[in-house]
Protein backbone atom coordinates (compact mmCIF):
# COMPACT_ATOMS: atom_id res chain seq x y z
CA UNK A 1 0.00 0.00 0.00
CA UNK A 2 1.40 3.36 -1.08
CA UNK A 3 1.64 6.01 1.59
CA UNK A 4 -0.17 9.35 1.08
CA UNK A 5 3.10 11.23 0.64
CA UNK A 6 4.08 9.01 -2.33
CA UNK A 7 0.67 9.56 -3.94
CA UNK A 8 0.96 13.33 -3.49
CA UNK A 9 4.49 13.29 -4.90
CA UNK A 10 3.32 11.38 -8.00
CA UNK A 11 0.51 13.88 -8.59
CA UNK A 12 2.83 16.88 -8.26
CA UNK A 13 5.67 15.30 -10.27
CA UNK A 14 4.11 12.85 -12.69
CA UNK A 15 6.36 10.29 -14.36
CA UNK A 16 7.43 11.64 -17.71
CA UNK A 17 7.18 9.15 -20.51
CA UNK A 18 10.66 9.20 -22.01
CA UNK A 19 9.38 7.76 -25.22
CA UNK A 20 6.78 10.48 -25.89
CA UNK A 21 9.50 12.71 -27.39
CA UNK A 22 9.83 10.22 -30.23
CA UNK A 23 6.68 11.82 -31.69
CA UNK A 24 8.92 14.74 -32.69
CA UNK A 25 10.31 12.52 -35.46
CA UNK A 26 8.05 12.25 -38.52
CA UNK A 27 8.27 8.46 -38.80
CA UNK A 28 6.98 7.98 -35.24
CA UNK A 29 4.28 10.70 -35.22
CA UNK A 30 1.33 8.32 -35.65
CA UNK A 31 2.38 5.77 -33.03
CA UNK A 32 0.46 5.30 -29.81
CA UNK A 33 2.14 5.27 -26.40
CA UNK A 34 2.60 1.48 -26.30
CA UNK A 35 4.14 1.46 -29.77
CA UNK A 36 6.45 4.35 -28.89
CA UNK A 37 7.65 2.45 -25.83
CA UNK A 38 8.35 -0.60 -27.97
CA UNK A 39 10.42 1.50 -30.41
CA UNK A 40 12.17 3.35 -27.58
CA UNK A 41 13.35 0.04 -26.15
CA UNK A 42 15.13 -0.68 -29.45
CA UNK A 43 17.05 2.62 -29.52
CA UNK A 44 20.58 3.28 -28.30
CA UNK A 45 22.00 6.64 -27.24
CA UNK A 46 25.17 7.75 -29.00
CA UNK A 47 27.18 10.89 -28.36
CA UNK A 48 29.64 12.56 -30.70
CA UNK A 49 31.92 15.54 -30.12
CA UNK A 50 32.10 18.47 -32.53
CA UNK A 51 33.96 17.55 -35.77
CA UNK A 52 33.76 13.82 -34.99
CA UNK A 53 32.94 11.57 -37.96
CA UNK A 54 29.76 9.55 -37.39
CA UNK A 55 30.26 7.43 -40.50
CA UNK A 56 32.13 7.55 -43.80
CA UNK A 57 30.73 7.45 -47.31
CA UNK A 58 30.64 3.89 -48.64
CA UNK A 59 30.54 2.24 -45.20
CA UNK A 60 27.94 -0.48 -44.67
CA UNK A 61 24.69 0.65 -43.09
CA UNK A 62 24.50 -0.36 -39.45
CA UNK A 63 22.06 2.09 -37.93
CA UNK A 64 19.52 4.79 -38.70
CA UNK A 65 20.08 7.92 -36.62
CA UNK A 66 17.66 10.34 -34.96
CA UNK A 67 19.09 13.67 -33.78
CA UNK A 68 18.21 14.48 -30.16
CA UNK A 69 20.49 17.52 -29.98
CA UNK A 70 23.27 19.12 -31.98
CA UNK A 71 23.90 19.44 -35.70
CA UNK A 72 25.09 16.95 -38.30
CA UNK A 73 26.56 17.66 -41.71
CA UNK A 74 26.07 15.21 -44.56
CA UNK A 75 28.51 15.53 -47.46
CA UNK A 76 29.69 13.52 -50.44
CA UNK A 77 33.08 13.12 -52.13
CA UNK A 78 31.25 12.86 -55.47
CA UNK A 79 29.59 16.27 -54.97
CA UNK A 80 31.69 18.23 -52.43
CA UNK A 81 29.68 21.40 -53.01
CA UNK A 82 26.52 19.63 -51.87
CA UNK A 83 26.17 19.67 -48.08
CA UNK A 84 23.13 19.10 -45.89
CA UNK A 85 22.90 20.37 -42.33
CA UNK A 86 20.53 18.40 -40.10
CA UNK A 87 19.28 19.48 -36.70
CA UNK A 88 17.27 18.27 -33.74
CA UNK A 89 14.34 15.92 -34.52
CA UNK A 90 15.65 14.98 -37.96
CA UNK A 91 16.50 11.48 -39.13
CA UNK A 92 19.34 10.33 -41.37
CA UNK A 93 20.36 6.98 -42.81
CA UNK A 94 16.80 6.12 -43.80
CA UNK A 95 17.48 6.46 -47.54
CA UNK A 96 20.56 4.26 -47.17
CA UNK A 97 18.43 1.64 -45.43
CA UNK A 98 16.15 1.33 -48.45
CA UNK A 99 18.83 1.96 -51.07
CA UNK A 100 21.45 -0.75 -51.01
CA UNK A 101 22.64 -0.70 -47.42
CA UNK A 102 25.76 1.41 -48.08
CA UNK A 103 26.32 4.95 -46.84
CA UNK A 104 25.85 7.37 -49.72
CA UNK A 105 27.35 10.27 -47.79
CA UNK A 106 29.66 11.03 -44.89
CA UNK A 107 28.12 12.26 -41.63
CA UNK A 108 30.02 14.55 -39.27
CA UNK A 109 28.92 16.15 -36.00
CA UNK A 110 29.18 19.94 -36.32
CA UNK A 111 28.66 20.43 -32.60
CA UNK A 112 28.46 18.12 -29.62
CA UNK A 113 25.64 15.87 -30.74
CA UNK A 114 23.38 13.30 -29.11
CA UNK A 115 21.79 10.73 -31.38
CA UNK A 116 19.38 7.88 -30.99
CA UNK A 117 20.44 4.90 -33.07
CA UNK A 118 18.19 2.17 -34.42
CA UNK A 119 20.18 -0.81 -35.65
CA UNK A 120 19.19 -2.19 -39.04
CA UNK A 121 18.65 -5.64 -37.51
CA UNK A 122 16.45 -4.20 -34.73
CA UNK A 123 14.43 -2.23 -37.29
CA UNK A 124 13.81 -5.36 -39.36
CA UNK A 125 12.94 -7.40 -36.27
CA UNK A 126 10.57 -4.69 -35.03
CA UNK A 127 8.76 -4.76 -38.39
CA UNK A 128 8.52 -8.56 -38.36
CA UNK A 129 7.48 -8.93 -34.72
CA UNK A 130 4.92 -6.12 -34.75
CA UNK A 131 3.45 -6.02 -38.28
CA UNK A 132 0.91 -3.26 -37.56
CA UNK A 133 3.61 -1.12 -35.93
CA UNK A 134 5.96 -1.92 -38.79
CA UNK A 135 3.32 -0.88 -41.31
CA UNK A 136 2.86 2.49 -39.58
CA UNK A 137 6.61 3.13 -39.50
CA UNK A 138 7.11 2.05 -43.10
CA UNK A 139 4.18 4.19 -44.27
CA UNK A 140 5.57 7.22 -42.42
CA UNK A 141 9.03 6.48 -43.84
CA UNK A 142 7.60 6.46 -47.37
CA UNK A 143 5.87 9.78 -46.74
CA UNK A 144 9.11 11.30 -45.42
CA UNK A 145 11.10 10.00 -48.38
CA UNK A 146 8.47 11.29 -50.84
CA UNK A 147 8.58 14.72 -49.15
CA UNK A 148 12.37 14.76 -49.42
CA UNK A 149 12.22 13.89 -53.12
CA UNK A 150 9.57 16.52 -53.73
CA UNK A 151 11.64 19.20 -51.95
CA UNK A 152 14.75 18.23 -53.90
CA UNK A 153 12.91 18.39 -57.23
CA UNK A 154 11.40 21.77 -56.33
CA UNK A 155 14.88 23.23 -55.75
CA UNK A 156 16.14 22.17 -59.18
Amino acid sequence: MANPFQNLFKKIFPHKEEHSELRNYPIFKTLNSRELQFVYNCLHHREFKADEIIFEEGFPLEVIYFIESGEVELSSKKQPELKHILKENEVFGLVDFFFGGKRRMMAKALSDTTLLALAESDFKELINRQPSLGTKILWSSCQLLAKTIQEKNASI
